[in-house]
């Protein structure tokens, strides 16, 4: 008898125990959550994707330029370029490629291994470049010695020459966005059918930004500038922030941007004037870059529009003031010619 309620005991347990296995398995597999996948947008290495006429290549480590082969695969750090009459593509990834036109190169960018983010480094003649439009944000940029293009999603064309003071580039937005940076200045969105000329000399101490299509609108860097704030306690503390200026760089506008290296320190002192599309001088102001104690404020002279404003309104106060004057004095002389006739009056009785 007791045999048997210890078999039927075990068996009770055992029954429970799978159960409780199976509860688990089902609860688990009830948690689990399929894992979404990062969508990739680049190849590990670019590709010749097509090709015509003749196109050399610069390997990283190679002692010469070789003809560039369809279909081969090129270490990231490869220069490209396309002799009078070719052309060239090179694909990053199923949906972003760069085409350069005769005579053009550029350069990628080395990366770290499996880094998903793309770059090049303009050389000269004009290369376009097709991105999807849902990049994120730094996953593909277009380098130069004095600016750099960033967040390219759509298509883009870039020019580039360099010539003996410098190099001159047109950056064209032709779909989607793009933003550019420089020193000193920045444009953080450029639209479809935008486009800019950009000259900066080699030294990178003037660059000239000039508007072609559009308004786009440049963000000038003014310099640091001190704002009093009171706080609850009544304390009076300084806060040094930067300014900006924003400019549209409208068809036939400019901005000037001139850097000076100091004799002494290592802070470049920046001048900076605007002009619009009939070369009138706008904004003219200078200041060393991270100095709030350097800063000229705008120097820009009234216009003479606004002159001649001032000047009626002037005239207007100087006016009402002389009536007011006039009117006191009419009123004064009248007390003193009656205060004469009366005293003579007084005289004859």
């Amino acid at each position: 008898m007791k045999t048997r309620l210890f078999l039927a005991a075990a068996a009770l347990l055992a029954a429970g125990s799978v159960r409780a296995e199976e509860g688990m398995e089902a609860d688990s597999g009830a948690v689990e959550m399929p894992v979404a996948k990062k969508t990739k947008f680049y190849s590990t290495l670019p590709v010749c994707s097509a090709l015509s006429g003749e196109v050399q290549v610069f390997c990283p480590g190679a002692s010469d330029w070789k003809e560039a082969e369809v279909g081969r695969r090129y270490a990231l750090g490869t220069e490209f370029r396309t002799m009078p009459g070719a052309s060239l593509t090179v694909s990053f990834g199923p949906t972003t490629s760069v085409m350069a036109e005769e005579s053009s190169s550029f350069a990628t960018r080395p990366q770290k291994l499996g880094e998903d983010i793309r770059s090049i480094v303009l050389k000269g003649g004009v290369v376009k470049v097709i991105a999807p439009r849902n990049l994120p944000s730094g996953a593909f940029s277009v380098a130069t010695s004095g600016f750099t293009v960033k967040d390219v999603a759509g298509e883009a064309s870039f020019s580039y020459k360099v010539g003996g003071d410098g190099f001159e580039a047109n950056l064209r937005c032709l779909l989607g966005t793009f933003s550019v940076e420089g020193r000193n200045y920045s444009i953080p969105r450029m639209h479809p059918t935008h486009e800019i000329r950009i000259r900066t000399s080699h030294d990178v101490l003037s660059t000239v930004l000039y508007g072609v299509r559009g308004d786009t609108v440049a963000k000038i860097d003014r310099g640091v500038v001190t704002r009093t704030e009171i706080d609850e306690d009544g304390k009076v503390k300084n806060v040094y922030e930067n300014s900006y200026l924003e400019w549209s760089l409208s068809p036939m506008t400019r901005v000037q941007i001139n850097r000076i290296v100091p004799a002494i320190g290592s802070k470049l002192g920046v001048s900076v004037m605007t002009f619009d599309a009939e070369g009138l001088l706008k904004n003219n102001f200078a200041y060393t870059e991270g100095l709030a104690a350097v800063n000229s404020g705008e120097l820009v002279p009234a216009s003479k529009e606004e002159s001649e404003k001032l000047a009626k309104r002037a005239a207007e106060a100087t006016g009402e003031q002389g009536e007011t004057e006039g009117a006191e004095g009419e009123e004064a002389s009248s007390e003193e010619s009656t205060g004469e006739e009366e005293t003579n009056e007084q005289e004859e009785e």
